[in-house]
């Protein structure tokens, strides 16, 4: 039995303070680590998640990586 929230699909991210994806995440990944502001799912205000850890995976569910306030890089989304 496959876990509904495992990844199938994986796309690059660029964050976009006003462009949100075609369907929210499951998990971001980080490449190179740092600052990460997020808007999830189901909120209207961007949450900044501070100095996340280079390989580190979120197990979020977020609609957008918002521009401002993200000094992460190398951000991959999977749904």
């Amino acid at each position: 039995m496959q876990d509904i929230y495992s990844p199938r699909q994986a796309f690059a991210i660029t964050p976009n303070d006003a462009v949100e994806f075609t369907s929210p995440t499951t998990a971001i990944y980080v490449g190179t680590g740092g600052d990460l502001t997020v808007l999830l799912m189901d909120d209207s205000s961007a949450v900044l998640l501070k100095s996340v850890p280079t390989g580190t995976m979120l197990k979020i569910r977020a609609k957008r990586v918002m521009a401002s306030g993200t000094g992460a890089s190398n951000i991959v989304g999977f749904y």
